[in-house]
């Protein structure tokens, strides 16, 4: 049997709300103490995110997370000064540290689940950075100073070493999704970088010569800017399946930060530098508007002036000031709620006897009601098995000797539906979840909003004339 060890982080449904009249409740994330301004750079699906509070001249990466609150992440061995520019869902922190002045430029740094700082190297001839993005894998990109004086794309693993995505070319890697796609630019031109290691140069309007991606969903959908040979017009745009899609002309100082698997495109929109940039929310059913014009109430009044991520649930991390002069980091949260469960599929599953891999699918996630749907497909026929579930990840590699790998840490939970199940003569089976009642070691426990979890399923299988056990991919459901 062939078995796949690596996990290929496909997205499921990830879909926020997508209503042109959806309002947003506006939560000032603070400072630190003795600090006086805050700013949000990246967020993940569970609400954490990360950005800089500042005292002055000195700045210091931060996360804000919702059950804990302000925290700091940390700075390089040497180093005064730090900002964090992205964080994934395993609550992985990338951004730069560097000394003083606050200007001097930085090393890209990425924070591990345990609280170590790595720093993330540079390229041939250089000694600076900073890093963008990290995705589920922990593939991280960004840019770096090379042996040119232009900064070069580049991206990384805490366990190899940085490289550059061009051969010298001037350009930036601003976005990674789970599937290691990369958005950005060289040379002036918009570029997706596979995970394959194939370079796509985006589709051009002759029009507009100068362009850059800047984003990129789960499915592969990328967003970012055009602009004309002058520089004085530029467009918002998005790519695929090959081809441009023209959204509307755009101040030429704006810039695309982040879209969400739903299609939603937030940014912020400046035609010049002398007028303060506008935060806008572009949706496919409500086309673009003003971020500030959306909060349901604003006694602060808060004028919006980016917004530098929205996440699978619908919640954005934005940047605005008040007439007072502060300036705040915010997170936004939708009104009804924070959208649907964001559901991922964090680990492969291996080949079993009918030569196809078995695959779990949630559906039907009802964290008001209490209930869910746990369904496996491409099972062998007439198999029992049951579900697992974790709060943790982990890896174990054929435990017991089974054909599979558990991709499930920690305490496991066991017949998440409360039965022991059979494929049946079509190979699949499909059980309720109360998520009231999610079985642990010492007893059930209540699923509650803003929670992760992580589920698997385990089946009778063989090979050749050998009787044993397999494993499904495995999924994280972020309630």
């Amino acid at each position: 049997m062939k078995r796949t060890l690596l996990a290929t982080l496909l997205p499921l449904a990830l879909a926020a709300p997508a209503l042109s009249s959806q309002q947003f409740t506006a939560t000032d994330l603070g400072v630190l103490p003795g600090h006086d301004e805050s700013r949000a750079w990246g967020m993940n699906d569970a609400g954490q995110i990360v950005g800089w509070s500042r005292a002055g001249s000195s700045l210091r990466a931060v996360l804000f997370d919702p059950s804990t609150g302000l925290s700091e992440v940390g700075v390089l061995a040497g180093a005064t000064n730090s900002s964090a520019r992205g964080i994934n869902n395993w609550g992985e922190v990338v951004g730069s540290s560097w000394g003083a002045p606050i200007t001097q430029p930085g090393r890209p740094f990425l924070r591990l689940t345990n609280g170590v700082l790595v720093d993330l190297g540079s390229l041939p001839g250089g000694n600076t950075g900073e890093a963008f993005d990290v995705n589920d894998a922990g593939v991280v990109v960004g840019m770096a100073q090379g042996t040119g004086f232009s900064p070069e794309p580049f991206r990384a693993t805490v366990a190899g070493s940085l490289t550059a995505l061009t051969q010298g070319q001037a350009g930036n890697a601003y976005a990674v999704n789970i599937a290691t796609t990369i958005a950005g630019d060289a040379n002036g031109r918009a570029v997706l970088w596979e995970g394959s290691g194939a370079t796509i140069q985006l589709a051009q309007d002759p029009n507009f010569p100068r362009s850059r991606a800047q984003a990129v969903n789960g499915v592969g959908v990328a967003a970012g800017i055009q602009e004309d040979a002058s520089g004085t017009t530029a467009r918002l745009v998005i790519w695929t399946g090959g081809g441009i899609e023209d959204l509307g002309i755009i101040g030429r100082y704006s810039q695309v930060t982040s879209i969400s698997d739903a299609g939603w495109i937030v940014g912020y929109d400046q035609f010049s530098f002398q007028v303060r940039p506008r935060a806008f929310l572009h949706t496919p059913s409500g086309g673009r508007q003003f971020v500030d014009s959306l909060l349901l109430s604003n006694p602060e009044g808060w004028a919006i002036t980016s917004v530098f991520a929205v996440n699978a649930r619908g919640q954005m991390a934005a940047n605005a000031v008040n007439a007072q002069g502060d300036r705040r980091a915010l997170r936004l949260d939708p009104v009804g709620g924070t959208g649907p469960s964001a559901v991922t599929r964090f680990c492969s599953g291996s080949e079993n006897s009918t030569g196809a891999v078995a695959s779990l699918t949630a559906m039907n996630i009802d964290i008001v009601a209490n209930s869910m749907t746990l369904a496996s497909s491409n099972l062998p026929t007439q198999s029992f098995g049951l579900s697992l579930v974790s709060l943790e990840r982990g890896y174990t590699v054929a435990p017991g000797g089974s054909f599979g790998d558990l991709c499930l840490g920690g305490a496991i939970g066991r017949a998440v539906g409360g039965a022991l199940l059979n494929s049946g003569a079509n190979g699949t089976w499909s059980e309720l979840v109360d998520l009231q009642s999610i079985p642990q070691a010492n007893g059930t426990v209540q699923v509650l909003a803003g929670e992760t979890w992580f589920f698997q399923a385990w089946y009778r299988d063989q090979s050749g004339n050998l009787a044993g056990s397999n494993f499904t991919d495995g999924l994280r459901v972020i309630f």
